[in-house]
């Protein structure tokens, strides 16, 4: 015969499987979710380093393009110079007219120099 405290007992356990079990049910889920996650994770990372490898094999430059920067830069380093003088103490606006020929080192054609017009000096009354 089965007395009350083994039926109680045979709950008691019969409880504690189901939650043992419901428990380990919900860690297998989150482990999925996170599992997911990570895979997730994990290609974008392979997707990101894909696209920096592909944007540094565009971004090499040779020694040609290189050098071919450098010559323009000084070319208009070399306009800027050629301006007129900056007025005293005044804002002012540099045009240069530039002329670009494929595979040429661009070429300042003109240099002129403009006072703006806020800040020129007010005329004494």
């Amino acid at each position: 015969m089965t007395t009350i405290e083994d039926f109680n007992r045979n709950t008691a356990a019969k409880r504690d499987r189901e939650r043992w079990t419901m428990r380990m049910k919900i860690a297998g889920i989150i482990m999925i979710i996170i599992s997911a996650f990570g895979l997730v994770g994990a290609i974008d990372m392979q997707a990101e380093i894909a696209s920096e490898r592909a944007t540094s094999n565009e971004q090499r430059v040779t020694h040609h393009d290189l050098m071919q920067r450098l010559a323009a830069a000084r070319e208009l380093e070399r306009g800027l110079r050629g301006c007129p003088p900056a007025g005293p103490g005044m804002t002012d606006v540099v045009v240069m007219v530039v002329r670009y020929e494929s595979d040429i080192v661009p070429r300042v054609e003109h240099c002129m120099r403009f006072a703006e017009r806020s800040y020129l000096p007010r005329r004494a009354r």
